[in-house]
This record gives C-alpha cells, sequence and structure tokens, in this order.
C-alpha cells in the first residue's frame, strides 16, 4: 500500500468524511428510489441494486446484485440494494 492509497482496514474518524459519505449515500439512495419507482411487475420477487455510477441492476439473488456492482469485490462506494417485491409490507401499529 502506498502513501497515497487508503487503509481499507482503517476506522473513519473524520466527521467531513463521514459526513460526506453519508451525503453520497443518500442521494444514491433517492436516485435508487426514482430509479425503481417506475420499473415494472417483471423485476418483482428480484433484488435491485445501484451503484454510484447510478446505472439499475437486477438480479435473482443478492450476490448476483453485489457481483454487478462490484465486480473485483474491493469497491467500498457507495451502494443501495433492495429486494422487490409485490406485497406491500405489514405494518402491525
Amino acid at each position: 500500500m502506498t502513501q497515497n492509497e487508503p487503509d481499507d482496514t482503517a476506522t473513519l474518524t473524520d466527521a467531513a468524511t463521514i459526513s460526506e459519505q453519508i451525503r453520497e449515500h443518500e442521494l444514491l439512495r433517492q436516485t435508487f428510489r426514482d430509479a425503481i419507482s417506475s420499473v415494472g411487475e417483471e423485476h418483482y420477487e428480484q433484488w435491485a441494486g445501484m451503484g454510484p455510477e447510478k446505472m439499475l441492476v437486477f438480479g435473482e439473488s443478492l450476490d448476483v446484485v453485489i457481483d454487478q456492482l462490484k465486480p473485483n469485490g474491493k469497491d467500498h462506494r457507495p451502494t443501495v440494494v433492495e429486494y422487490l417485491t409485490a406485497e406491500p409490507p405489514v405494518l402491525i401499529l
């Protein structure tokens, strides 16, 4: 590892860095929600995901979606993944 490469095992302690990562994730999450709101029923009962490139991917399993989003396995950029189902969640109040 060179001096300019981040240490993958380091704990984030810089508040500005953490704040920026949370902001990036929230923006990606909103873009993801907007994108899946227009998908058809053919994607129900599948996993959907989106990475920083903002490309929506689908798969039959979580592993398939993660492999599409992070093919090298060492990508630590934010991603959003969700299981799409036709059944609305049951809330007990």
